[in-house]
């Protein structure tokens, strides 16, 4: 509130006064916040204020009020305008004094003073409006209904949109919930359109009532208009999504996408499409949107993302320069555009926004880690180092942070094969952030490099001692035994519970397949290594599946696949194991 606006304020407030009276026959005495001294031990006692007249009383605290108010106390602003709006029938005074319980969600208050008000002032569109939000609150949903009805005929005669106007209301001032409950009964007794159910049903959807937003969109759909009808799917499919269905969310959608004007029902279509990984299909949709709203940012945020999965840079570069204008985007854009320049081959640059996205950036430690590696390359590992210090001493980190820091530390000195330095560096992090299942889990990969089998094991246990579910930890652990102890089975139960929690996850396919090769069960080993070479054609799984094919007397494919592995990835330690293994080879 600008000084200007509290001033007229205070000067309404002050002529409404004006009539009020009447001498105190006692002083009174008000205690003020006293301004401390720090410089104090003790604090000032209260100051002292006798008043002349109960009006000079009811100005003092009318200006405590206002100043309460502009400070955004509305508590303190509350118990000063309590005072005067006791003292007085003034329906100002008695507006004011409701408005600010309202804010101040002090609902026997609001009550009392919208009482005072309406008395004053009983067909007031402002006066019924602040009743059916005490009401709604208070859980009197029924008699808040009659205020309800009576705003929107009310309203129908300003601006013909009543319904939508109390309903946006209420929701806002009493809340979801209690909104919900006045208008399932305004849609049950009042009004019964579909088009009413369909403004009930986004309600009920919002509050997760499954079975009362399903009852509604059936009616819909029984009933309704093509419109409404199509708003029904929307709400039935946001169901879907929430219950991890993302493809019954799209079956629902998928008849109305063509025909759509619906720019959030487009917008959610082609976002069910990325997280069923249909980007290619997502992505023409995703431009549609955005040449119809340019302006809105979860279009074009994802849709640069998109182009800098694709490796389409020069696309996503000035989308993703847009996201640096929003402040709470700016951290996150500056990490994406570390990826586009380095794509660009532009190093430096990328280095320059990587920078910037430390540290509040929610990918801050991915940013760490790639500014590191290209300082590691531009410079050397030690320059990157020294970086990475100086990072942890400038940014004033929390000792979460710092154990990030140690993290991105290690994982240089683990692409570096100084494997005990790097333990001792994950070993300070686990100090600083005791049992995270990142630190356990990286270090029990260099625990593995250095022949540490069973501390590595120790680590990888200790994540499922707070988390059995961890599909990562579980599928490490097994891998770990299938590869360097004989305890295949023990093994092959914790990949396969970690297939069950991950299904789609190609490296616990590829898990599966090399624990089953080693039991011999090679019809079994071939088929989920070759869904995993399908999803993740990269030079370990493909080693794994060039074993297994030879070992089924499928040599001739075998020595295929590694010949064009090996040409890809011409010095992988992997490939050149399974190249000796596998039979007339060289």
């Amino acid at each position: 509130m600008s000084p200007t606006s509290l001033s007229r304020r205070l000067y309404h407030t002050m002529l409404a006064l004006a009539l009020v009276g009447g001498a105190l026959t006692t002083p009174t005495v008000f205690a003020l916040d006293p301004v401390k001294d720090s410089a104090q031990e003790t604090p000032e006692a209260p100051i002292q204020l006798n008043f002349s007249s109960e009006r000079s009383r009811n100005m003092f605290h009318l200006i405590v009020g206002e100043l309460y108010r502009q400070q955004d106390q509305i508590e303190q602003a509350l118990e000063h305008y309590a005072i005067v709006a006791g003292n007085t029938k003034d329906i100002n005074i008695s507006k004011e004094a409701a408005q600010i319980a309202i804010e101040a969600g002090d609902n026997k208050l609001a009550e009392r003073f919208v009482t005072q008000w309406a008395e004053a002032k009983p067909t007031s569109m402002d006066v019924y409006q602040a009743r059916a939000i005490v009401r709604a609150r208070a859980g009197e949903y029924d008699k808040a209904l009659e205020d309800v009805v009576w705003l929107r005929d009310a309203a129908n005669k300003k601006s013909g949109h009543g319904f939508e106007y109390i309903l946006s209301t209420l929701t806002l001032e009493a809340g979801p919930e209690a909104a919900y409950e006045v208008f399932k009964r305004y849609s049950q007794t009042i009004d019964k359109s579909p088009a009413v159910k369909v403004a009930v049903a986004h309600l009920a959807q919002t509050l997760e009532r499954d079975t009362d937003t399903i009852a509604l969109v059936d009616e819909i759909d029984r009933v309704g208009s093509a419109a409404e009808k199509e708003q029904a799917a929307y709400i039935r499919s946001k169901i879907y999504l929430r219950q991890g269905k993302p493809e019954e969310a799209l079956k629902i959608l998928e008849p109305f996408i063509k025909t759509t004007k619906e720019y959030e029902l487009k917008l959610d279509y082609a976002r069910t499409l990325v997280m069923l990984e249909r980007r290619v299909e997502a992505m023409p949709i995703f431009k549609e949107l955005y040449e119809s709203q340019p302006d809105d940012d979860n279009t074009y945020y994802t849709l640069g993302l998109l182009y800098l999965e694709q490796k389409e840079y020069t696309f996503a570069e000035p989308l993703i320069k847009k996201l640096l204008e929003i402040p709470s985007r700016r951290h996150d854009a500056n990490y994406f555009l570390g990826q586009i320049f380095e794509g660009l081959n532009r190093p430096d640059d990328a280095f320059k926004v990587y920078e910037q996205a430390l540290p509040n950036s929610r990918f801050a430690n991915e940013a760490m880690v790639r500014a590191a590696a290209l300082l590691n390359t531009k410079s050397g590992l030690d320059s990157a180092l020294k970086w990475l210090a100086e990072q942890a001493s400038k940014l004033n980190l929390n000792e979460a942070q710092q154990a990030d820091v140690r993290r991105v530390e290690a994982q240089l000195l683990q692409d570096a094969e100084r494997y005990p330095e790097a333990a001792e560096i994950l070993t300070k992090a686990d100090k600083l952030r005791p049992n995270n299942p990142d630190t356990l889990y990286q270090r029990s990969l260099v625990y593995e490099k250095m022949g540490k089998i069973t501390e590595a094991e120790q680590d990888l246990k200790a994540i499922l001692s707070n988390n059995p579910d961890n599909a990562p930890a579980l599928n490490a652990l097994g891998y770990l035994l299938t590869v360097n102890t004989q305890r295949y089975k023990e093994a092959q139960e914790m990949i396969q519970k970690a297939a069950k929690l991950n299904p789609e996850d190609p490296a616990i396919m590829d898990s599966l397949g090399w624990v089953a090769f080693k039991l011999n069960e090679l019809e079994s080993a071939e088929t989920e290594l070759r869904k995993a070479f399908k999803l993740l054609p990269d030079a370990e799984v493909g080693s794994h599946l060039a074993q297994v094919l030879h070992a089924r007397g499928k040599t001739e494919e075998a020595k295929k696949l590694l010949a064009d592995l090996m040409n890809k990835y011409p010095n992988n330690k992997l490939l050149a194991e399974a190249n000796k293994r596998v039979v007339g080879l060289k």
